[in-house]
């Protein structure tokens, strides 16, 4: 096994051991995450969030709702997994734009100096967002990352795992 492969593995374990005692779990969301919505019948609605981009150009979910379907990533830049899908990503954009949808992909509380070297080293073509302080990825009630969200255009989550559904994914916002 790779150094790089079984350090990941021990952050992984280290973040599932600490995570409950933290507070910091998938059953720690805001009431306000979960709620009851004729729109969404047998989904939950999402959760909104005001966050920045890399040029401080602040953007709001809630902007999308009725217009599009977006997707969510909710990554870092030391994540192999989450780089890999990053590029992978990256190659599917224009499709996707193509296809109506918006991307939305959010690191997770790194530098923002980091992150922007990230961004230019791989010609990223994406909206890059920055969670600073986290509080987005825990209303989520993330566990591990990459975390991939897809919300339709009424807000409804449709789909939240730590792959990319790619064969599914026009199938799963449209109603």
């Amino acid at each position: 096994m790779s150094n790089t492969l079984k350090i990941c593995m021990v952050i992984w374990v280290t973040f599932l051991l600490i995570a409950p005692l933290s507070g910091f779990s998938a059953g720690t969301r805001p009431e306000t995450f979960v709620q009851e919505s004729p729109v969404c019948s047998g989904f939950e609605q999402s959760f909104d969030f005001q966050l920045q981009d890399l040029n401080n150009v602040t953007y709001m979910l809630s902007s999308y709702r009725g217009k599009r379907p977006v997707i969510l990533l909710f990554w870092t830049t030391w994540c192999p997994m989450c780089r890999e899908g990053i590029k992978k990503l990256n190659e599917m954009y224009p499709q996707l734009v193509k296809d109506n949808f918006e991307v939305l992909s959010i690191n997770v509380r790194e530098q923002e100096s980091k992150v922007s070297r990230f961004v230019k080293a791989n010609s990223l073509a994406f909206k890059i967002l920055l969670d600073k302080t986290g509080n987005t990825a825990k209303d989520y009630g993330l566990v591990g990352i990459p975390t991939y969200i897809i919300i339709d255009k009424e807000g409804c989550i449709r789909f939240r795992d730590h792959f990319l559904p790619q064969e599914e994914l026009k199938a799963m916002v449209v109603k």
